[in-house]
């Protein structure tokens, strides 16, 4: 007797739609938490340049207070663009209301309140804080007292997210 054999060579429809659907469980779960990690990229990117400009502010000071040397307003806290204190240092300039880029940092002297205003590289708003996205820092080495913050104080003035 002759057998009858049906070679498979496929998958059925109903096994094709079954792993669609469990491919689209699966990236609903996790599309939001690669969103999250690109946020928690950029923040750790800001908090390492802010910690370097801190560093390179904090080394400044002990120089010049082993040096003598103090600021306009009697401080040992440099009165500079802290990203002029930095060996490599990130790009960087004036502030302008250009839509930002993100790579380039922008810094605005404020000799009235003895301080640097810094918006990170993907901050979009004004130069008074404003925004709708980013963050902006302040650098205080005066004295003027901007809301209680001493001298050698950087401070998040408004976050607003990445």
């Amino acid at each position: 007797m002759k057998k009858n054999r049906v070679d498979f060579y496929g998958f059925t429809l109903v096994e094709l739609v079954i792993v669609i659907v469990i491919l689209g469980i699966l990236a609903t779960t996790a599309l939001p938490k690669f969103a999250d990690i690109l946020t928690k990229a950029k923040e750790g990117a800001d908090d390492a340049v802010i910690g370097a400009l801190k560093s390179a502010v904090n080394a400044q000071y002990a120089a010049n207070a082993l040096n003598g040397t103090k600021n306009a307003s009697g401080e040992y806290w440099p009165a500079v663009n802290p990203f002029t204190l930095l060996a490599q240092s990130p790009p960087h300039k004036a502030y302008s209301s250009s839509t930002p880029d993100g790579l380039t940092w922008q810094v605005t002297h404020e000799p009235t309140y003895q301080a640097y205003y810094i918006t990170c590289s993907h901050y979009a708003g004004s130069q008074w804080g404003n925004g709708t996205k980013g963050r902006f820092y302040i650098y205080q080495y005066g004295d003027a007292g901007i809301w209680g913050h001493k001298p050698g104080d950087f401070w998040v003035m408004v976050d607003y997210g990445h």
